[in-house]
């Protein structure tokens, strides 16, 4: 039986996977606590209000639905940026307490959050522009914000970053994505018959595993492009 093996400078799918499921399993307490109070709770709470899937689309151009979409973008880059220094310390061998987490998240939650609005609304543009160029700035500047957790870079060094560690890998981290778009739907589509506890199921469950994941890609492709030793 014959066994294939990717070149080195192609990033392994299944492997990324892996990794993802095991730096959950190994800091099960903290990434969970996190995504549920940054995540997960603010999302039931919005389905509560009448913000969920099934709301009648009017809703959605509320001013009130526009200033919680802030709040939570707001909450979620926090939540992001505690996570990203919680599994990088794991990656490194180290650990880190959810309080030690939590402050070095608030150190960096301004350049996380400013780089999450930045990559957002590019890729909105880029959607409305014949989709393809949004998908192209998703897939090229998908791990600029744990760039700046990782590697303390400003925001336009972070997309500057992230756009030469996925180069040579986009397609791959394409398919990764499509990978993980069909599971958030699936669990979306389980999860929906709760109504707001089945949001805050949900949300907490995929920012956990897509945390963990964007942790990971960075750290693989950061090997790939600069060799194992950071």
């Amino acid at each position: 039986m014959t066994t294939t093996t990717l070149p080195d400078d192609k990033l392994d799918i299944g492997g990324v996977v892996r990794e993802m499921i095991a730096i959950v399993r190994r800091n099960p307490a903290p990434v969970l606590i996190t995504s549920a109070v940054l995540s997960g709770l603010p999302s039931g709470v919005l389905a509560g209000l009448g913000f969920g899937p099934a709301a009648d689309p009017a809703r959605f151009m509320s001013g009130g639905f526009g200033l919680a979409i802030l709040v939570m973008l707001a909450i979620g880059a926090l939540g992001n940026a505690v996570l990203y220094r919680l599994l990088l310390a794991d990656l490194a061998g180290g650990k880190l307490s959810l309080g030690e987490a939590f402050q070095e998240g608030l150190r960096i939650f301004l350049p996380v959050l400013g780089v999450s609005i930045l990559v957002a609304l590019a890729a909105a543009v880029g959607m409305v522009l014949l989709i393809v160029p949004g998908l192209i700035i998703i897939t090229a500047w998908c791990v600029s914000t744990v760039v700046v957790a990782a590697e303390g870079t400003g925001v336009i060094e972070a997309i500057k970053r992230s756009a030469f560690l996925t180069r040579g890998n986009r397609w791959r981290i394409f398919a990764l994505f499509i990978l993980w778009a069909v599971a958030s739907w699936l669990i979306q589509l389980i999860t929906a018959v709760l109504g707001p506890l089945g949001a805050f199921v949900s949300s907490t469950v995929l920012a956990a595993f897509g945390v963990a994941g964007l942790v990971v890609l960075y750290d693989r492709l950061r090997i790939i492009r600069d060799g194992a030793v950071a």
